[in-house]
């Protein structure tokens, strides 16, 4: 007989229901008062912001969000373990972030479009980091150098405040989940521009990317 365990997330103004298969797994719940499994008390989001140094709506519903998407992970780790949770997690995060990510990543056909598509990606790329710079959500570095004919684009991506959340919320595993939406995410969006890049992910939000093209890539 199969078992199921019914994972709940919500990012945004959406909401995401997945049916894990979780048979053959030593289910254990960690009980608290009232016989009720316990979770993340989400009265600390105020301690959060306050320690993250972010005060205004758009930071609190973010805090919000992550803050029930680390409350359900907690209980299903305490349940499955942390290696399984994870991977369910992470499946589920990278679905749901793939469908919010096609309302302001582009297609890769619009950029084949332009008369610089590899370099329409960098600029787009690099726009979006900025301005979550500018939004406090992370630290954004950018160099541009010419190496034997290519331009090479390095950026570095540090302070990310979804690692933050999730490392204040006891969930440090999760630290990486944004920077592999991103890596996915970049793969699709470059597809057919002839940019090659390196991503490596460091740990805990960080990454290091370098972006490799000619000026007239496009194959």
């Amino acid at each position: 007989m199969q078992s199921f365990l019914l994972l709940h997330c919500r990012l945004g103004t959406c909401q995401y229901f997945w049916k894990a298969d979780v048979a053959g797994l030593n289910l254990k719940t960690k009980r608290g008062k009232h016989n009720e499994c316990q979770s993340i008390d989400l009265s600390i989001m105020p301690l959060i912001l306050k320690k993250e140094g972010k005060k205004d709506a758009v930071h609190l519903a973010l805090v919000k969000d992550m803050s029930m998407f680390a409350s359900g992970y907690s209980l299903v780790r305490d349940m499955v373990g942390v290696d399984r949770a994870v991977e369910l997690y992470r499946d589920m995060f990278l679905t749901a972030g793939n469908s919010e990510m096609c309302w302001f990543m582009p297609r890769p056909e619009t950029f084949m479009r332009l008369a610089k598509p590899a370099e329409s990606v960098i600029t787009y790329f690099k726009a979006m980091m900025d301005k979550n710079d500018a939004c406090g959500f992370l630290s954004f570095k950018y160099g541009k150098e010419l190496n034997e004919g290519r331009t090479e684009i390095r950026f570095e991506i540090r302070n990310c405040i979804y690692a933050g959340i999730f490392k204040r919320l006891g969930c440090p595993e999760l630290c990486d989940l944004i920077r592999l939406e991103e890596m996915r995410e970049l793969a699709r969006i470059t597809k057919g521009t002839g940019i090659s890049y390196d991503y490596e992910l460091l740990g805990g939000g960080d990454a290091n990317i370098v972006f490799s093209f000619t000026q007239d890539a496009r194959k």
